[in-house]
């Protein structure tokens, strides 16, 4: 008698595909690990149609298969480093990454990078990790660079660092009292005498985090310290047209204001930009063997978010077909690195910020939340032809950034914002152990709106989202991973 297979056995991984070519693996694929809760539909499910003749047996004849749909769906934990690499596939965009560098020395004083040392300055914040020495690793700010050298204080002597070492630049740090925030305009700006805010690798429509956990490394007011979006910037001048609380106007004397910013994905609006990536699903169902889901574009994502919980991703792939593998055949050849270490986000204390705006008024539309989901989705579907047991290629449709909230009711403003049809937006960031997300949905229109009244409890709204492209910054959904925050972030 063959023996059972346990869920528990069984893992997930995934490698990306060559890019333009469904089903096709490259020469060496990475086969990335995942830690599902849970499996939605995975693998090919066969579709046959049975013979019905007229016959005077009043039988039907054995079916013959006619379609096959692939497809790849599981629940996981958001976490900070599994989600980086999948956001790419399913915001059909590349990282506008920070520059990173991997350090083939290490003296007392300074990194060995090579030419990426040219991607550095003075005054760069990097977030060093992966190093044998500790002192080696951490926040370091740079003083200088050489062509291959990045100089930082507090180092200790390390000849041939771990392959997996890394140095990110993870913000910026200005000379004492050069910046300083102007709340004189309708909205505040930073400005400063020598920071140039156009070396600092960003965007409109980014985030930033402003201020360190040295006193002397934010403003003196705590309204001028905390996550902000920019609008637009120039040399001397970045104005912020999300902030985080009522700016007022601070010269900044005396301090070293830093700024910390991260990794930017968005979905593009320029058809140049705009990447369709591909995946492998692999699933090993122990002596079963392995289970594979080709040509998996990202389809849809939801990211769940209760009270008293732990945050979830639900994510969904359109398949062209599947395969299997015995145990003695094995999985197919490619590296497959640990899992690294990570937790989950949670929702009772790991949310920094959470802020629906109304774009007409203002104002703040929610206080409190009982529930947030985002949802992206790309509508993708398969393509079909005569001669093809499943599907050839894949079609993608519009990007659609949506989702809902579950409030509790305070006042009526939120349900004449629905009926008046008052621009929103939607902004929200998670952060850990000096590390984080932001997710920003700039233009928004809600729905429903109808107070849930149920006896011995609050009154609930429940609001529906459905994103849109903004005006000016040209995207539904924009998100931030950020490499290190201060822990005033938290």
């Amino acid at each position: 008698m063959a023996k059972k297979i346990d869920s528990n056995i069984t893992g997930l991984r995934y490698a990306e595909e060559e890019q333009g070519s469904l089903g096709t693996l490259p020469a060496a694929p990475v086969w990335i690990p995942m830690e599902p809760n849970s499996y939605g539909e995975f693998g090919p499910q066969v579709n046959t149609v049975a013979r019905n003749p007229i016959t005077p047996s009043r039988q039907r004849k054995k079916g013959v298969v006619t379609d096959l749909d692939a497809t790849a769906g599981f629940q996981n934990d958001f976490v900070q480093k599994s989600m980086f690499d999948l956001m790419k596939g399913f915001l059909f965009a590349d990282w506008r990454s920070k520059p990173e560098a991997t350090p083939s020395a290490v003296t007392a004083t300074s990194y060995t990078v090579g030419s990426a040392a040219t991607s550095f300055q003075a005054g760069d914040i990097l977030f060093a990790e992966g190093l044998s020495e500790s002192a080696n690793n951490g926040i370091k700010v740079v003083t200088s660079t050489t062509s291959t050298k990045v100089s930082v204080t507090g180092l200790e002597a390390e000849p041939s660092p771990p392959a997996e070492a890394k140095l990110t630049k993870v913000g910026a740090e200005a000379a004492i009292g050069d910046l300083a925030v102007d709340a004189s305009g309708a909205e505040p700006k930073l400005t400063s005498t020598t920071t140039d805010f156009t070396t600092l690798g960003l965007i409109p429509g980014e985030w930033l985090f402003i201020g360190g956990d040295d006193p002397s490394n934010r403003f003196a007011s705590a309204d001028n310290n905390g996550f902000a979006r920019v609008k637009n910037f120039s040399a001397n001048e970045m104005t912020l047209d999300r902030q985080p609380g009522v700016m007022v106007s601070d010269d900044g004397s005396g301090r070293s204001v830093r700024l910390f910013f991260g990794h930017v994905i968005k979905n593009e609006s320029d058809p140049a930009l705009i990447k369709t990536r591909s995946y492998q699903m692999e699933r090993s169902l122990g002596t079963a063997g392995y289970e594979y889901v080709k040509g998996c574009v990202a389809n849809t994502m939801e990211i769940k978010v209760t009270t008293a919980d732990k945050v979830t991703v639900d994510l969904g792939f359109v398949g062209i077909d599947a395969e299997y593998q015995t145990t003695a055949q094995g999985p197919k050849p490619g590296t497959r690195p640990a899992v690294p270490a990570q937790d989950a986000f949670n929702s009772s204390s790991d949310f920094s910020r959470l802020r629906m705006l109304n774009e007409d008024t203002g104002a703040t539309l929610f206080t409190y939340l009982t529930e947030l989901t985002l949802t992206v989705n790309n509508n993708v579907s398969p393509s079909k032809a005569v001669g093809v047991l499943g599907a050839f290629d894949v079609t993608a449709g519009d990007f659609v950034a949506a989702g809902s909230v579950t409030a509790y009711f305070t006042s009526a403003d939120a349900v004449r914002a629905v009926r008046e049809n008052d621009d929103m937006s939607l902004d929200f960031a998670m952060v850990k152990d000096n590390a984080g997300w932001l997710f920003d949905v700039p233009l928004v229109s809600i729905g429903d709106g109808r107070p849930s009244v149920e006896k011995d409890t609050e009154i609930k709204l429940p609001i529906t989202l459905e994103g849109a492209e903004h005006p000016t910054l040209r995207h539904s959904l924009l998100a931030v991973s950020f490499t290190y925050l201060p822990t005033i972030a938290e």
